[in-house]
């Protein structure tokens, strides 16, 4: 009985040590989600070969979707995680200006059904 009260509490604390490491990390990744974002627009205002290099955007872009799965185990919740997002995403999107390139057995097999028509 002591030797389970023991291992409980040991588990105990490892549970408490990873989810404040957790904590840290999503602080971490809240913080630098923003950080590239205007850096690029700034490259191209302020140098002017890069003013030269600027392609003009069309007013209705078409949109390339790469999806990245895992083929290892135990991956198979983010797996549909990211293929849900996909999905979501296409049903509020116009098809026609949408083009699927996945990266990854799961990926590949999961969009191959709903997906034929626009996936390369």
């Amino acid at each position: 009985m002591k030797s389970v009260n023991n291992i409980r509490k040991i588990t105990k604390a490892m549970k408490m040590i990873s989810s404040m490491k957790m904590k840290g990390e999503l602080r971490r990744l809240q913080n630098g989600k923003n950080f590239g974002i205007n850096s690029v627009d700034m490259i191209f205002k302020t140098d002017t070969y890069m003013q030269k290099k600027i392609v003009d955007v069309a007013s209705n872009p078409r949109e390339l979707l790469v999806p990245i799965t895992s083929d290892k185990g135990l991956c198979g919740s983010i797996n549909s995680g990211i293929v849900r997002e996909v999905r979501d995403y296409l049903k509020v999107r116009d098809r026609s200006r949408c083009e699927l390139f996945t990266l990854g057995e799961k990926a590949a097999s999961a969009m191959t059904r709903n997906y034929k028509d626009i996936l390369k």
